[in-house]
């Protein structure tokens, strides 16, 4: 059994390889190996995430509550980072291509590669925990209508 302290309190955890990735709750991303039981790198968001990290290839995604949503490689380097200007308060859904974000009453999306913001739609308060993306259509529970989708 492993058992590591890191100061705060841990919010989100994403593994790869030999690597724990773990969000803390004072707003730092720590780069644990559990194979050789040391620390490779921290990087310091600043925020709380909404949600959990995503781990893709040799990237991890980090979404804000304040608004920001980070690219880092997994050697702790800073790829992008992009202020949407709206708290993130659901969880992102994703495709191949690009993450979907609902933020208060904005949907935006976003290039996984470059982290340009493709569009963004002002929309009536989604109320479900997230956005469900499938078969080229974005899906989301809204206040009025229960479910609602519209065309990618």
């Amino acid at each position: 059994m492993i058992k590591v302290g890191f100061g705060s309190g841990i919010t989100s955890l994403c593994a790869q390889q030999n690597r724990i990735f773990i969000a803390t709750d004072a707003g730092k991303i720590i780069c644990y190996d559990f194979k050789d039981d040391e620390v490779l790198w921290e990087y310091a968001v600043y925020d709380t995430l909404a949600g959990d990290m995503a781990v893709e290839n040799d990237s991890i995604y980090l979404f804000g509550r304040k608004g920001r949503v980070h690219r880092i490689s997994s050697s702790g380097v800073l790829i992008w980072s992009r202020d949407l200007g709206n708290p993130i308060m659901k969880l992102p859904s994703e495709d191949s291509a690009s993450y979907y974000i609902p933020s208060d009453e904005t949907l935006f999306v976003i290039d996984k590669v470059t982290g340009t913001i493709t569009w963004a739609l002002l929309m009536p308060r989604i109320t479900s925990g997230n956005v469900a993306v499938s078969h080229g259509a974005i899906y989301f529970g809204t206040e009025k209508d229960g479910l609602s989708s519209l065309k990618k």
